[in-house]
């Protein structure tokens, strides 16, 4: 739960009003038992599912640095569920007018439902680098009782230099940025 406190604080910073291309935020956790650099944007479409899961939200894209676990992609919503396999799925990414091209995904570790991780996360990043708008099709539990895919499209970084040097970092597996670097 710990790990996930940053990624709800910047949640919260993100507010409730989206542009064509909301912007990403970034940032380091300096405590030196789990220091991580991140960097997330919100989705620019609002997500409607039925009962159990009802209420408008935003899916979220996160890219995640810790010394220990090196650097995670992924996607969450805050209720609902991905429709993926206990092992792995496919979904589907372009990013700007672009093919797309398919992404493995894996559930989150600790079984939760509403996390998936990206693979192959260089890939990922080297197309995401230069992006205006990422686009990602995956499968929902739409209800209790039906199933289906949305897309959902994100502001692509677009040359914002704190997320591309936080991007060259991670690619790299840099130590944590000295304070106000980013």
């Amino acid at each position: 739960m710990r790990r996930h406190r940053a990624v709800v604080l910047a949640l919260f910073v993100f507010g409730s009003t989206h542009a064509e291309s909301p912007r990403w935020i970034y940032g380091y956790n300096p405590n030196p038992k789990s220091a991580s650099v991140f960097a997330l944007t919100q989705s620019l479409e609002t997500l409607q599912f039925g009962a159990p899961f009802s209420g408008p939200q935003h899916a979220t894209l996160a890219i995640r640095y810790t010394p220990r676990d090196g650097t995670k992609v992924f996607l969450f919503i805050e209720r609902g569920q991905f429709l993926c396999g206990p092992s792995r799925c496919t979904l589907s990414v372009r990013f700007d007018d672009a093919s797309a091209v398919a992404f493995d995904a894996l559930q989150s570790p600790d079984g939760s439902r509403t996390r998936l991780y990206l693979q192959p996360v260089g890939e990922f990043l080297r197309s995401l680098r230069d992006s205006r708008r990422v686009m990602i099709e995956a499968s929902f539990y739409l209800t209790a009782f039906q199933s289906g895919s949305r897309y959902l499209t994100f502001g692509g970084p677009e040359g914002d230099q704190r997320v591309v040097r936080l991007l060259n970092c991670v690619e790299t597996g840099c130590g944590a940025p000295a304070s106000g670097t980013l």
